[in-house]
C-alpha cells in the first residue's frame, strides 16, 4: 500500500513537469542581469560623480544602486575649453526602471551645491526630452527600463 502511494505522488509530480514542459510554463526562473554604459562629458575641473538610481534614491544619488567617482583629470590630459569625457559602466544590473544622474564637483566637496535656482556645479541626466528650465527634473522624465531600453548613454555635465 505504501509503495502504491509513492507511486501515485511520483506520477504526479512527473505529470505536472511533463505538462509544464508542454505548455511552455516556465518552472525555473533564472535571474539576468545588464550592463549599462555610456560617457560624460563636461567642461570644468573637479571630481565627476556618475550615479545609477531607481526612483526611490532618485533624490539622494549617493544612496542609488551604484555609483562611480572618477579623480580630477591630470593637467595635461585635460583641455582647457573643450570637453572632456569619461567613460562609465554598471554591471549586473537586474531588470527595472532606473536613471542616471551626474555632476561635477568643482569645489572638492563631495556633494552637488545647489543655490536658490537650482545646481551650482555642472549636473546632467539620462534626458528623455529636453532640459526642464524652471524646475527640478521629474524621474519619470529622465527614467529608461532595463533590458527594453539599455542603450549608451552620452550625457553632458552643464
Amino acid at each position: 500500500m505504501k509503495n502504491l502511494n509513492r507511486l501515485k505522488v511520483f506520477n504526479s509530480i512527473t505529470c505536472f513537469f511533463i505538462l509544464s514542459y508542454l505548455l511552455g510554463v516556465p518552472f525555473i526562473v533564472f535571474a539576468q542581469s545588464f550592463t549599462v554604459q555610456g560617457e560624460v562629458r563636461f567642461e570644468r575641473r573637479g571630481t565627476v560623480f556618475v550615479a545609477l538610481v531607481d526612483k526611490e534614491s532618485f533624490r539622494q544619488p549617493d544612496k542609488g544602486i551604484a555609483y562611480q567617482v572618477f579623480p580630477p583629470l591630470p593637467e595635461g590630459q585635460e583641455n582647457p575649453g573643450k570637453s572632456s569625457t569619461l567613460s562609465f559602466s554598471f554591471q549586473e544590473v537586474p531588470a527595472g526602471t532606473y536613471a542616471i544622474v551626474g555632476f561635477v564637483d568643482t569645489n572638492g566637496n563631495g556633494k552637488l551645491d545647489t543655490g536658490l535656482f537650482g545646481p551650482t556645479e555642472p549636473w546632467g541626466m539620462s534626458f528623455r526630452a529636453s532640459r526642464p528650465l524652471f524646475r527640478a527634473p521629474r524621474f519619470e522624465e529622465v527614467s529608461f527600463t532595463v533590458p527594453e531600453e539599455v542603450r549608451y548613454f552620452s550625457i553632458e555635465l552643464r
